[in-house]
């Protein structure tokens, strides 16, 4: 799957203390950059088990490099910020594929409920259900696992405006807009 998609893994710093104290200790942690892309620029996954649930969470960190220059009027910045995004959706596509989620949603810091410290907060099912359905502008990123998908009905999430929609372990991956900061 990474190979495919032209990421390589690479051992990093534990950078995301952030994460620590919203989530509890990681479980899980692998970083990932993209073939010839700078060394400081990566993706990182981060695996937690939520405090005082059975509830699973994997944090994603995506760098800005890899979406900047989707709004460049230069061909060769917009064709390699297009190739960037390709292969972060693949990354997605694959970490789905294997990981088979109840549900998931990626958008920007702000997009998030916080807590009292500032923190970003993973959304409840019902948050996801929510977000995709109310009028006005959608996540960049969901995934709706089969079992929400059933609740939701595959054919409302199907009609739901994407840029691009993937089936992906009994589940739809909607990309709303191909640029995540607009």
């Amino acid at each position: 799957m990474v190979g495919s998609c032209g990421w390589l893994s690479r051992r990093k710093g534990d950078k995301e203390a952030d994460f620590d104290e919203l989530l509890g200790r990681k479980k899980g942690y692998l970083s990932f950059a993209l073939q010839g892309a700078p060394a400081s620029r990566s993706v990182d996954v981060y695996a937690f088990a939520m405090p005082g649930s059975r509830t699973q969470v994997i944090g994603v960190d995506i760098d800005t490099y890899y979406v900047r220059g989707l709004d460049s009027s230069s061909e060769e910045r917009l064709l390699g910020a297009r190739h960037r995004l390709e292969a972060v959706l693949c990354l997605v596509e694959g970490m789905v594929a294997v990981s088979k989620p109840a549900y998931a949603i990626g958008d920007r810091d702000s997009a998030f409920a916080t807590d009292q410290f500032g923190n970003s907060l993973p959304p409840s099912e019902d948050e996801v259900a929510n977000q995709l359905l109310r009028h006005g502008q959608k996540p960049w990123l969901a995934y709706v696992g089969p079992t929400l998908l059933e609740r939701l009905s595959e054919s409302k999430i199907r009609r739901l405006k994407s840029w691009r929609v993937r089936s992906i372990s009994s589940g739809i991956l909607l990309v709303t807009r191909a640029d995540p900061f607009r």
